[in-house]
């Protein structure tokens, strides 16, 4: 083994007992192990040993409110409450540096004890579920496809940042990824700013994305709606169903990053709504 790969290597073994750290911590470590000064690793090749594992997809590079940290691959991608996603045949995909910050998936809709989760509740079919994100993992990204195996994440995470959540909603009308078209990046991204900030933008969609805010009394209706095991046996759960649908959406325009405050609703599909409710 040579003197670089040697060194990439300690790198790689260092980042799998130290998980993310950024570069001064790396390099420290590895001219320790070494028995070097850290003068005997110039700064130029230590970056250049970086750049090219981070290019080979050996370890990834994720900036962490203004600090580049270094960690290796995401193994898994689980959640707490994954399970309710995937026996709707769906898929969620939380990357380590957001599921770290809090990140959780419940039936129905209970408002969050403590102002201190961005609560996305998600319609699919009939179905109902609430994504809770923890607010210490802002900014963070909701990118919404209808995709398989083959999504290429990397090149995702290229275009919109490292800190992103995929729902892979297996819907019918919901756009899906393709990587022989540029502007064909899946369906809708939603995008929270550190400070709290929604913004949201259609990808080209087939079908559109539509918009409404709601209100107080929306958001009441919705969580019992949500709540109903079965909105059949319910005359009042009805007449809140009802309601909603009465509610006017506007297309949102393709390609155009557009602010929102909360609460809101967005219709990707008659099969799949999302009400950013904080």
């Amino acid at each position: 083994m040579g003197a670089k790969d040697k060194r990439q290597q300690l790198i790689k073994e260092i980042l799998q007992s130290g998980g993310a750290l950024d570069s001064s911590a790396i390099k420290e470590r590895v001219c320790a192990r070494l028995n070097i000064d850290t003068d005997d690793y110039p700064k130029a090749t230590f970056l250049r040993h970086l750049k090219e594992l981070v290019d080979e997809n050996q370890i990834t590079l994720e900036n962490n409110y203004g600090k580049n940290l270094y960690h290796l691959p995401d193994e898994g991608w689980d959640v707490l409450g994954q399970k309710y996603i995937e026996n709707l045949g769906h898929r969620l995909f939380v990357p380590k540096m957001i599921r770290t910050a809090g990140v959780r998936v419940l039936p129905g809709f209970q408002p969050s004890r403590e102002d201190s989760e961005v609560a996305i509740v998600m319609e699919l079919g009939q179905t109902f579920f609430t994504l809770y994100v923890h607010k210490d993992a802002l900014p963070f990204n909701l990118h919404i496809s209808r995709t398989q195996l083959e999504y290429d994440k990397p090149k995702l995470i290229t275009q919109y940042g490292s800190r992103i959540i995929f729902l892979e909603a297996m819907i019918r009308k919901v756009s899906g990824y393709k990587e022989d078209n540029q502007k064909k990046n899946g369906h809708v991204v939603l995008v929270f700013s550190q400070d709290g900030i929604l913004s949201i933008e259609d990808l080209g969609s087939t079908h559109g994305t539509f918009v409404v805010n709601l209100s107080t009394e929306d958001c009441e209706r919705l969580q019992r709606v949500a709540n109903e095991s079965s909105r059949s046996t319910s005359r009042h759960n009805e007449e809140d169903s009802k309601t909603l649908a009465k509610k006017i959406y506007l297309p949102l325009p393709e390609f155009t990053l557009k602010n929102f405050g909360f609460p809101v609703s967005l219709k990707c599909s008659d099969e799949l709504t999302l009400s950013i409710l904080s």
